[in-house]
């Protein structure tokens, strides 16, 4: 595209853009050309911008036209020798050279090729997460043959002007523009290169740590599950270090809740996004962040109301005793905090207890083996050496114990029962599907 190539090709066409609109506010084009100035220009709001400026230096103008004059006295002409009116034009000329260079020439190739990164990029960008000094753009999900930012010239712009900055200068800043180009388009390998050199320029820089972190979480959402948990894990330790620096950096914020979210982490994903809302409440990435916000509230109902169903699938079948029923609701009600049905019927023992409420407590069907999985906290408690309050003896003297190391040994010990009495033979031990709690009642 020449616009992005040829500066001075772009000054040009702009000058004849501007003139154009003053011809048009002062009425001196023909009504065809009218026409089609008003289609051109009420197509893009930069034109109509610069045409409500021209108007208004028109309206100006004319207002200045009507002021009168006051007639100054007549001087005397002075004649200025012919060198000297060289020397004043030289200086005039050379202010301006260095107006134009003050005004142009500030914008480096680093600003210059972020402002050809935003131009490719457009109104959608193709990750998650959230990249630094590129404008907000809804996220696109590639299909089929799509590939690559919207504009591919203004990318190819970009990259040739950040590799002439890298090349010249080799700075924290120069590494840190490419690699954003790099993950803007998910080349994900090649940002990570851009970042590690950047970061050993200048490793405290929290914009620096916040892409870091982005790439290493898209990192992980394109790999298997086998490393997508370690390149979660390294990338929090980067936003955290990002936000330890800058505890309001929003970018660092919003990638932080998109790697909660990813993880699963649910309750820390909910707690991030409400802390990034609290520093952005307007802007288009505070909608997204609502959106995901409410997202997460919603999966959060429907996942109670289905564990839920489950405690109450289980109860049910535990009553009947029908154990294949029982079995599937435990193993569905699996997750990674652990299993819900456990920690409800835990939970509604100690509340039985607590109110006094033992009959209730002690309620837990009729299996006289109870298995007993000492799971975490309760791998230090001597079961068998627990003593009944009601009868005096131990827990041993009145049942016959079965203790499996874990709830995963449980489920296939029940699981090889249930199979064997289907096929007609004796389970090679009288594993009972349904969690057994009635050795709660020895806890005193």
């Amino acid at each position: 595209m020449r616009l992005l190539s040829d500066e001075a090709y772009l000054e040009e066409l702009d000058v004849v853009e501007s003139e154009l609109m003053d011809e048009y506010v002062q009425n001196k084009v023909s009504p065809d050309e009218r026409a089609k100035l008003e289609r051109r220009l009420l197509n893009s709001k930069h034109q109509q911008q610069k045409l409500a400026f021209a108007r208004a230096l028109d309206e100006e103008s004319e207002a200045r036209a009507k002021v009168v004059l006051i007639k100054a006295p007549a001087r005397k002409s002075v004649s200025y020798s012919p060198y000297l009116k060289i020397a004043a034009a030289v200086i005039v000329a050379f202010g301006l050279l260095l107006a134009l260079w003050l005004l142009l020439g500030r914008k480096s190739d680093v600003d210059r090729g972020m402002v050809a990164l935003n131009q490719a990029q457009g109104n959608e960008r193709l990750i998650q997460s959230r990249i630094s000094e590129l404008n907000y753009a809804e996220v696109r999900t590639l299909r089929g043959n799509q590939t690559g930012l919207q504009d591919q010239q203004a990318r190819d712009y970009s990259e040739r002007l950040l590799l002439d900055a890298v090349n010249q200068k080799q700075d924290a800043a120069s590494y840190h523009a490419l690699g954003r180009l790099y993950l803007a388009e998910r080349n994900f390998v090649k940002a990570r290169e851009q970042f590690e050199k950047a970061l050993q320029k200048d490793p405290r820089d929290p914009q620096l740590q916040s892409d870091m972190g982005a790439t290493l979480l898209e990192l992980g959402q394109a790999s298997d599950d086998g490393q997508r948990l370690r390149y979660f894990a390294e990338s929090l330790q980067y936003l955290d270090r990002a936000l330890e620096s800058n505890s309001s950096l929003p970018e660092a914020l919003f990638n932080r809740a998109l790697v909660y979210q990813n993880m699963p982490l649910f309750p820390q994903a909910k707690e991030a996004w409400r802390r990034y809302l609290q520093i952005d409440s307007t802007s288009p990435w505070a909608k997204e962040a609502e959106r995901n916000l409410k997202l997460l509230e919603e999966q959060e109902r429907q996942g109670q109301a289905k564990r839920t169903n489950l405690h109450e699938s289980f109860l049910t079948a535990y009553r009947a005793k029908d154990r294949e029923t029982g079995w599937t609701a435990s193993k569905q009600s699996r997750s990674r905090p652990g299993n819900y049905i456990v920690e409800k019927l835990l939970d509604e023992y100690l509340s039985f207890n607590l109110a006094g409420k033992q009959k209730e407590a002690a309620e837990a069907g009729d299996a006289q083996e109870p298995c007993i999985v000492p799971d975490k906290a309760l791998s230090s408690l001597p079961f068998g050496a627990l003593r009944s309050p009601e009868t005096g003896k131990f827990l041993i003297e009145e049942h016959r114990l079965s203790v499996l190391p874990s709830f995963n040994a449980f489920m296939q010990s029940t699981h090889e029962a249930v199979r064997k009495q289907h096929e007609g033979s004796e389970p090679s031990a009288p594993y009972h599907p349904l969690i057994k709690f009635e050795f709660m009642n020895y806890i005193s």
